[in-house]
Parts: structure tokens; C-alpha cells; sequence
């Protein structure tokens, strides 16, 4: 009898207390996601759509464009300050699973990112590059850390990889020194980006699903015929909305985005993988752009989320230089 009651008892109030500000944040990730997503279709996409209806009156299209730009503006200001909230909850609140040092440098991130947000176009440049040096430190971090799931391991490897270009690309254009490698290092980082939608069925690995499998099909014929059809209205869309260049073939761009779609679907549509759901999205949205701090901070917060989103195995010493605390 004693042993049929043990589950039905309350939790102890310590574990009530911890509990709470998980599920806050996770509400606060799921708030960013959909407002970076709002961000995304209204200033990132449609804006730029005006030349392609031509037909329409105007005066439709500018009552359209203003409509997008206000709901866009908003949608960006909630979700850069939710960030700001994410980050800190992250070094203050509920970072318990996370070490010591990492939380410091996660506290000295929310500082310049608040700095950083201030300032504005004024910011100095070094401090810029300072704060994007301690991005990528935070991404980095967490590569090696997701020790039951080694696919995130790679996943997180090369969204790094995409991120130590991007960087040097952001922060040399903020210092104003003219290096070649930038160039390079771009490319390099499309690459990376490109191979992170190409793999995630297989490194994220989530349970098979019928309508995600349909989404992701559809998309890939959608953008397939788009490009069959309007050759030059893919690469166009991808650079407006997400950096990429297009430099490599496009069946490569057409099976990339099917199997990122896929592996979102299948993963937002299960209650235990939808945080990481929300972290692929905060990455994706974050595109190829770190010239601006709100893009930089999705890929940051979007890396965290893969990486908490999974519990690291218990021991008895925890770690005290890593991202994770091996007793948590």
C-alpha cells in the first residue's frame, strides 16, 4: 500500500521553488521564438515583396508595407528585451545545472548585451568586438556538454563554426581592418549553416512523423518550383531574409531546408522535445548576420537552449570549468 501512494505525493517545497522559474523560462523561449518569427516574416520577408506584386494597387502596398514595419518593430523590441530576460534568468535564477565560471561569463554577456543595446550605432568598436568574442566563447561552451545525445554535439560544432566566421566577419568590419579571410570565413560559414539543415534529422534525431515528413516535403517541392520558375527569387528571398549568399548548388539549399523543416515539425510537435524545437528555431532566425546584436543574441540563446533542454548524467564531483555541472 505505502508503495501505491508514493506517487501520488506533492514534491517537497525545495523542488516546487526550482520548478517554477523552469517553466517560466520556458514560456520566455517559446515568447521569443514566435516574436523573432513575427520579426522574421514581417521585416524580413514580406517588405520585400512589394516588387514582385506589381499589380496591386499603391496604396495597398504601402498600407501593407507600414502595417508589416509597425507589427515587425514590435515584434523585434519584445523579443530583443526577452533575450535580455532569458539571459539573465539563465545567470541568476535557474542556473543551477550550469557551472560556476560559465555563469560569470553568462553574467558578463547580459552586461555588454545591455550595453551594447544602449549605445546602439554608437557603440565603440572594441567593445562590439568584446562582446562578440564572449558570444562565441558561450557557443562554444556548450559543444562537448550533451553527453546522452552526441548529435547535438556535432550540431552545436558547426552552428560554432558559423559563428567563428561570422564573428571574425563582424568584427573586423567593426574595427575597419581590410583582411581577405573574411571572405572566405563567410563562406565558410554558409557552409556550416547549410550542413546543420542537411544533418539535423539525423544529429537532432527526432521520432518519426508523418505530418512533419509532409511539411518538409512540401517545402522542398515549394521552393524547388520557385526556383524552377523564378530562378533568380530564392537567392533573393535567402539574402534578404537570412544572409545567405547562394553560392552553392541549389538542390543542396532545397534538401537542407526540407530536412531542417522536418526535424523542427517532428520535434515541436512532442511535449519533450519541443524546447529543442525552439532552439533550432532561435538559431535559424538568427541567419548569417552578426553585425547586429539582436542576431547575435538568438544564436547564443538558441545554443543554450539545445544544450539545458537535455540533462547531463549525475555524479558526485561536478565540473567546475565546463558548461554543466555533472551533478545536476
Amino acid at each position: 500500500m505505502r508503495a501505491l501512494e508514493l506517487p501520488f505525493r506533492r514534491p517537497p517545497a525545495s523542488q516546487q521553488v526550482r520548478t517554477w522559474p523552469d517553466a517560466a523560462l520556458g514560456h520566455l523561449i517559446a515568447g521569443i521564438a514566435l516574436a523573432a518569427c513575427v520579426e522574421f516574416m514581417t521585416l524580413r520577408v514580406l517588405i520585400r515583396l512589394g516588387p514582385v506584386f506589381k499589380s496591386l494597387p499603391h496604396q495597398v502596398v504601402i498600407a501593407w508595407t507600414d502595417a508589416a514595419i509597425f507589427a515587425g518593430g514590435v515584434a523585434l523590441n519584445l523579443a530583443a528585451l526577452l533575450l535580455l530576460a532569458v539571459l539573465a534568468m539563465w545567470a541568476l535564477v535557474v542556473g543551477g545545472a550550469l557551472s560556476p565560471v560559465f555563469r560569470a561569463v553568462l553574467g558578463g554577456l547580459l552586461i555588454l548585451a545591455a550595453v551594447v543595446y544602449a549605445l546602439g550605432i554608437r557603440t565603440p568598436p572594441e567593445l562590439y568586438a568584446l562582446f562578440l568574442a564572449a558570444s562565441l566563447i558561450i557557443m562554444t561552451f556548450g559543444v562537448g556538454h550533451v553527453r546522452r545525445t552526441r548529435g547535438i554535439n556535432v550540431y552545436l560544432a558547426l552552428v560554432s563554426l558559423a559563428g567563428l566566421g561570422l564573428a571574425w566577419g563582424a568584427g573586423v568590419a567593426a574595427m575597419q581592418i581590410p583582411l581577405a579571410q573574411s571572405v572566405q570565413l563567410r563562406a565558410l560559414s554558409e557552409a556550416a549553416a547549410l550542413m546543420c539543415g542537411l544533418g539535423a534529422p539525423l544529429l537532432l534525431r527526432p521520432r518519426f512523423d508523418r505530418v512533419a515528413l509532409l511539411i518538409g516535403l512540401a517545402a522542398a517541392v515549394v521552393l524547388s518550383a520557385m526556383w524552377l520558375a523564378v530562378r533568380w527569387l530564392p537567392p533573393t528571398l535567402m539574402i534578404w531574409s537570412l544572409s545567405f549568399s547562394a553560392y552553392l548548388p541549389a538542390l543542396l539549399y532545397v534538401l537542407g531546408m526540407g530536412g531542417w523543416l522536418y526535424t523542427f515539425v517532428a520535434l515541436a510537435r512532442r511535449n519533450e522535445t519541443r524546447r529543442l524545437a525552439w532552439g533550432m528555431a532561435l538559431i535559424a532566425l538568427s541567419g548569417l548576420r552578426w553585425d547586429v546584436p539582436y542576431y547575435v543574441l538568438l544564436a547564443v540563446v538558441g545554443c543554450l537552449v539545445l544544450v539545458t533542454a537535455q540533462k547531463p548524467p549525475g555524479s558526485a564531483r561536478p565540473r567546475r570549468f565546463g558548461l554543466l555541472t555533472a551533478s545536476a
